[in-house]
């Protein structure tokens, strides 16, 4: 009886022009039907009764909001989540179900799906850049002239997707570097990466750096910000082979599991 009470209620909050549930901020017109700030913003006037637009909130139909469990609106897709306020929005944003682009478009993918979908795709369609190991050695074709080149490749490990990106910056001839994680964050799961470059005579390591794996909440930004390493583009060179290609390897760290492991580690030696 409770759960149907509740479902009665929750349909009242159907915006009239798409039919989704509303959240807050929720709109009104001045004779006082409400709508999804959305949809709000391309009226003109009322669809119901042509009263004009107001300024104004329905503070009531928002405390009320705050109360209820809604289902999440990629329900049709098959999502049975259910949650209260910013625990809804905030399961919406990374919600299975939700539509999503490929990872890798800047490779000129044009694929268009759901997140659940991105892994199976991309063992389809881009399985040379996509890896299950959290080491992976790498070549860059042609390193002598990557000028207007991206790279991009993903990681999945941890149950975590990582996209890998760099490029170059031709002006300033600056290199960047960065791996960010495209998945919703947490304050248990901190990651870091590292970037070795191998000389090719020796297959030493020559060149060692190490960053942060931010979390990337919009995945259309190649970069972050200033949030990435960077170095020479001619200093890399000198590492090359004949043919101009560079050696590397990158290694994404579990920090916590790492934390977590040199406790165990400690604790086993007072056993």
């Amino acid at each position: 009886m409770e759960c149907t009470s509740e479902n009665s209620l929750i349909s009242k909050f159907e915006c009239p022009v798409c039919f989704k549930y509303m959240i807050p901020p929720i709109r009104l017109c001045l004779s006082g039907h409400s709508y999804c700030s959305s949809c709000f913003d391309k009226l003109k006037n009322c669809a119901l009764c042509r009263a004009n637009k107001s300024p104004y909130r329905c503070i009531v139909l928002e405390q009320i909001h705050a109360t209820l469990s809604f289902p999440c609106k990629y329900y049709d897709q098959g999502c049975v989540f259910r949650g209260k306020g910013d625990v809804m929005t905030d399961h919406q944003e990374y919600c299975d179900f939700s539509p999503a682009l490929c990872p890798l478009r800047f490779n000129e993918c044009e694929w268009r799906g759901s997140k659940s979908e991105i892994l199976d795709h991309c063992r389809n369609l881009h399985p040379d850049n996509l890896f299950f190991e959290n080491k992976q050695k790498l070549k860059v074709t042609n390193f002598y002239n990557i000028m207007n080149r991206n790279y991009f490749i993903l990681f999945y490990i941890f149950d975590t997707v990582f996209r890998c990106t760099w490029d170059l910056i031709e002006d300033s001839g600056t290199v960047r570097f960065a791996v960010y994680v495209l998945n919703k964050p947490s304050k248990l799961r901190q990651y870091s990466f590292k970037i070795t470059v191998f000389d090719t005579q020796t297959n030493m390591e020559v060149i060692t750096l190490m960053g942060p794996c931010y979390y990337l909440k919009d995945d259309n930004l190649k970069f972050l910000g200033k949030k990435y390493l960077s170095s020479n583009h001619d200093y890399f060179k000198g590492f090359c082979d004949n043919n101009g290609d560079l050696n590397y390897a990158i290694t994404i760290i579990n920090n916590i599991r790492n934390e977590r492991k040199e406790q165990e580690d400690f604790d086993d030696l007072f056993q």
